[in-house]
């Protein structure tokens, strides 16, 4: 394992960290949609309300000393956790980095037995990831014909195509 640690967030790093993830998700925005020109994605208020959310901990991911990336997680406070975001900068891409803070997630908060997690159709990388190498499972996949009640596409979002289709993740330990 590469010498991954997490630190929890700093109210002063919010808005680079914000920034970041942005920026990350912004590479399969740019490969799947070239042309679309709107707001970052995901949207600064939906970034923001997953960190200030008070069930989520939120953490900078380092390798080596280096910050290569970020999550925010929230559990239930017994066996069900989730995956609310999660990203590696594009220039720590395909090193092995986020599935090693993956698993260092998963021995942090060693009595989640569930683990949820969400992303767009279009995030072939995502889903590559989330199944093939962490060992999820696609439980549900949300569109306009599968409508997810509990889910409203931010304002911002809407006019991203494909931001209301997305898989639902599931890994059972």
């Amino acid at each position: 394992m590469k010498g991954i640690t997490l630190s929890p967030l700093r109210k002063e790093e919010t808005d680079g960290f914000v920034k970041d993830l942005q920026r990350s998700f912004g590479v399969a925005v740019k490969e799947t949609f070239p042309d679309f020109k709107g707001s970052p994605v995901p949207c600064t208020r939906t970034v923001t309300e997953s960190i200030e959310d008070e069930k989520a901990d939120t953490y900078r991911i380092f390798c080596d000393g280096e910050y290569a990336g970020g999550a925010v997680v929230s559990t239930n406070g017994k066996d069900e956790g989730s995956l609310e975001l999660f990203f590696v900068l594009p220039e720590f891409h395909n090193l092995g980095i986020g599935l090693n803070a993956w698993q260092l997630i998963e021995k942090t908060y060693p009595s989640v037995k569930v683990w949820r997690t969400v992303t767009p159709y279009f995030e072939k990388r995502n889903v590559n990831f989330y199944v093939n190498k962490c060992g999820f499972s696609v439980v549900e996949f949300f569109n306009e014909k599968h409508v997810d009640p509990d889910y409203v596409v931010p304002e911002e979002e809407k006019d991203l195509p494909g931001m209301q289709e997305y898989f639902l993740f599931e890994k059972r330990l």
